[in-house]
């Protein structure tokens, strides 16, 4: 799908490393990269094969060597409370980049402080992906809704 490459070029771009993932899935995508996220690129070169050779992919960001901290708030488990409740005790909570996932939860996207070690989870419905890997815009999971 022309959109998926187009997608991994801005990501690339923007010097973000990503990685193929399973069509409709949000595994990553073995028979491209055998290590999995710590495979994820940001070589235009390495990533255009990719999503060349399975232009069905769904698109992965890594978030660790990114520097990135992706807040996951899944409203199914209680996430959207858990929010409000952290941002009646600490402020509204702000990042340069926010998307509705495709099970109807929402991806804040942070640049992570250095030397900073977080929990897994930050509350209730609330996941901290530090040191993993996003699905990310434009994919299409089996539980997709839309993105914004």
């Amino acid at each position: 799908m022309k959109e998926m490459l187009e997608y991994a070029k801005r990501y690339c771009d923007l010097g973000l490393k990503v990685l193929p993932l399973k069509p409709r899935g949000k595994e990553p995508l073995h028979s491209a990269v055998s290590n999995g996220f710590k495979g994820a690129s940001s070589d235009w070169r390495v990533v255009k094969k990719w999503f060349t050779d399975y232009p069905d992919a769904n698109i992965g960001i890594e978030t660790e060597t990114n520097g990135l901290i992706v807040f996951d708030v899944d409203p199914q488990h209680g996430g959207d409370v858990s929010l409000e409740e952290m941002e009646s005790r600490i402020g509204k909570i702000t990042s340069k980049w926010a998307v509705r996932t495709g099970g109807g939860g929402t991806h804040y996207y942070f640049i992570a402080p250095d030397g900073k070690l977080f929990p897994p989870k930050a509350a209730k419905g609330i996941d901290l992906k530090r040191i993993a890997y996003v699905v990310a815009p434009p994919s299409k999971t089996t539980d997709y809704r839309d993105w914004e």
